[in-house]
C-alpha cells in the first residue's frame, strides 16, 4: 500500500485525474484502458450516492481495478461520505489518504 507522501506525489506527478461516474461495469475495460492509452495515470471512481446499492458497486469497480490495472495506474475513490463507504473503498484495496477521504490504492 502507498502511502500517503508517495500517492500525493504520483498524483501531482500526473497532474490530471480522470473522474469515473456511472461507468457500468461492462464497459469498465474499455474506459480504463482508453484513459490509459491517453496518458491517464490516475482515477477517481465516485460513489454515486442516487443509486441504492452504490457502496457495493463502487466496491466492486475499485476491487477489480485495481487487481487488473493497479500496476499501472493509482486507483482512488471520491465522494465517500460515511465511514461505510470509507470502509469498503479499504476494503477493496484502496487506502483513506487525506482528510477529505480522497482514497487510493
Amino acid at each position: 500500500m502507498l502511502s500517503h507522501h508517495e500517492a500525493l506525489t504520483r498524483i501531482k506527478a500526473a497532474r490530471l485525474v480522470a473522474i469515473l461516474r456511472h461507468v457500468p461495469m461492462e464497459k469498465l475495460d474499455g474506459v480504463v484502458e482508453a484513459l490509459m492509452a491517453g496518458g491517464v495515470r490516475v482515477l477517481e471512481f465516485t460513489f454515486d450516492h442516487d443509486r441504492a446499492d452504490c457502496v457495493k458497486e463502487n466496491a466492486e469497480k475499485i476491487r477489480y481495478t485495481v487487481e487488473k490495472y493497479g500496476d499501472r495506474v493509482l486507483v482512488g475513490c471520491g465522494t465517500a461520505l460515511t465511514v461505510q463507504e470509507v470502509e469498503a473503498a479499504g476494503d477493496a484495496g484502496a487506502c483513506p489518504s487525506s482528510p477529505r477521504t480522497w482514497i487510493m490504492a
